[in-house]
């Protein structure tokens, strides 16, 4: 055993198993095959990135449109359809972008995370989700755009999908970083909202360690008072 690591108490380990199985009962009902869920969740990714784009379009020469499906179907598509519109040319094209990858399942691991961790007092767990969730959101809208990119975009755009963008789709949008992401950011969260307590307890191990290893004044000056 490492010297100065503290063993893993049987209350601990048990808190641990308990997180695990409470993470996994509620990212798996997340995943279950719902009706309706598929093109359901692609139409309000299709909503909100419409409702942004609307509110920074400056009239130039490319908009960018997600079009909704014709209905929303018990087994429907997780693919959204972005519409690439050429205002001056009258020419259009389509890319499909798969929201569940790139926006789903990341969202329902922070979820999952917090629902599993439990912590204790609500005002920390508000704080968390209310700042997380916006935050996987932002995470999940810059994935998609990274895919987008990678796919068709940039080039209608007329950059080209060049290194940064290669770079970025294949250091972000892997199985693992999908999960790692939302995960890291959970933790973080966590870490900036500990309580005060928490920190001063371990302050309070690190003294008491120190007294225990310091000499004594007995030692340290002999013959003193006598």
């Amino acid at each position: 055993r490492r010297a100065g690591r503290r063993p893993v108490s049987p209350p601990e380990r048990k808190a641990a198993l308990r997180f695990a199985a409470r993470f996994v009962l509620v990212f798996t009902l997340f995943l279950l095959p719902i009706p309706g869920l598929a093109d359901s969740y692609a139409t309000g990714f299709g909503v909100a990135a419409n409702g942004l784009f609307a509110a920074t379009d400056t009239g130039g020469r490319i908009g960018l449109r997600f079009e909704p499906p014709d209905e929303i179907r018990r087994s429907g598509s997780w693919l959204a359809i972005l519409r690439v519109e050429d205002r001056k040319a009258w020419q259009s094209a389509r890319l499909r972008i798969d929201t569940r990858a790139f926006s789903y399942r990341p969202i329902i691991t922070f979820i999952a995370l917090l629902v599993a961790a439990l912590l204790g007092g609500w005002r920390r767990n508000a704080i968390i989700a209310g700042a997380g969730l916006p935050l996987i959101a932002v995470i999940t809208a810059f994935l998609s755009a990274v895919a987008a990119l990678r796919f068709g975009l940039a080039r209608v755009l007329g950059f080209g999908a060049g290194p940064l963008v290669e770079t970025l789709y294949e250091a972000l949008t892997t199985p693992v970083m999908l999960y790692a992401l939302p995960a890291l950011l959970f933790w973080l969260l966590v870490w900036l909202t500990r309580p005060a307590a928490e920190t001063g307890e371990r302050s309070d191990v690190v003294d008491v360690r120190a007294a225990q290893h310091r000499p004594s004044d007995s030692l340290r000056e002999p013959g003193r008072g006598a």
